[in-house]
């Protein structure tokens, strides 16, 4: 569900945690430097299911699509106290058209702030950017 003036988060943004972690897991630090990675397991991302994970997407996806440049969109997960999230995309001047979206997720009781970028490839479809 969306609802403009408001913004939210993305199914890439799992798997960048998940990188992290496993890079982490394989860098010759000390097992108590890694513990440090604890904290990535209380983000209002992980808290999200996979419809969850794919209604934000497709929220985001769809705010892009609209081409508002710096209006917020709220999505929600439906359910009260459910996660929920603001999401602000802000376009560049760049080819393919490019966007950073500013995601506000909040679960659990915790808001997590995100830069997201997105591109549209070749067949017009936004798609998150790997950094």
């Amino acid at each position: 569900m969306i609802k403009r003036n408001a913004p939210k988060f993305s199914v890439v943004l799992r798997a960048s945690l998940l990188s992290l972690a496993l890079a982490a897991a394989a860098s010759p630090l000390t097992a108590a430097a890694q513990s440090n990675l604890g904290f990535l397991a209380n983000t209002p991302l992980t808290s999200l299911n996979k419809t969850q994970i794919k209604s934000l997407t497709d929220a985001i996806k769809s705010s892009l699509e609209a081409g508002a440049n710096g209006q917020t969109a709220e999505w929600s997960s439906g359910k009260p106290q459910g996660p929920a999230a603001k999401i602000t995309p802000h376009f560049t001047d760049n080819k393919p058209p490019c966007a950073i979206v500013i995601l506000e997720l909040t679960a659990k009781g915790v808001t997590q702030n995100s830069k997201v970028p997105y591109c549209q490839n070749d067949k017009g479809v936004w798609t998150l950017v790997k950094r």
